[in-house]
């Protein structure tokens, strides 16, 4: 369900959207997102929770002149489960930008949207030099 929530206005209910209890909430955003802009009634700001943020919503939002505001989904790769290495927390995104920045400064030479080979899912890959890489103590 999607509503407005200006300050001292009804709140008034854009857009709903049902579907099978085994679609994950983020298969659901950018359909969501899609309609919202068919009807001329995409948000400046969309407020989310958890389960409708990932990487690539938050770039697809971007790319529609909205800001897709909410948690980034939890790391669950090895490295931060056993606090090994880095983390995703561990480097500022310019998504203006489409960069990065290492947690040693150095900023990414490129960045690749592409689908996921498996289940079809928007995945963003972020490339920083073995140069800049190799070195580090992490």
């Amino acid at each position: 369900m999607t509503e407005t929530c200006e300050p001292d206005v009804p709140h008034v209910i854009t857009q709903v959207a049902t579907t099978d209890a085994v679609v994950a909430d983020t298969e659901m955003t950018e359909p969501v997102h899609q309609t919202l802009t068919e009807r001329e009634l995409l948000p400046d700001v969309h407020v989310v929770d958890a389960g409708y943020t990932t990487a690539a919503l938050f770039l697809s939002a971007t790319k529609r002149g909205m800001e897709l505001l909410g948690p980034a989904p939890h790391d669950s790769k090895r490295q931060s489960r056993e606090n090994q290495g880095f983390s995703r927390v561990d480097f500022t995104i310019d998504w203006d930008n489409e960069s990065a920045i290492c947690p040693a400064g150095h900023r990414s030479f490129e960045w690749r949207e592409q689908k996921h080979h498996r289940n079809g899912t928007a995945v963003l890959k972020v490339f920083f030099s073995a140069e800049h890489c190799r070195p580090c103590p992490k």
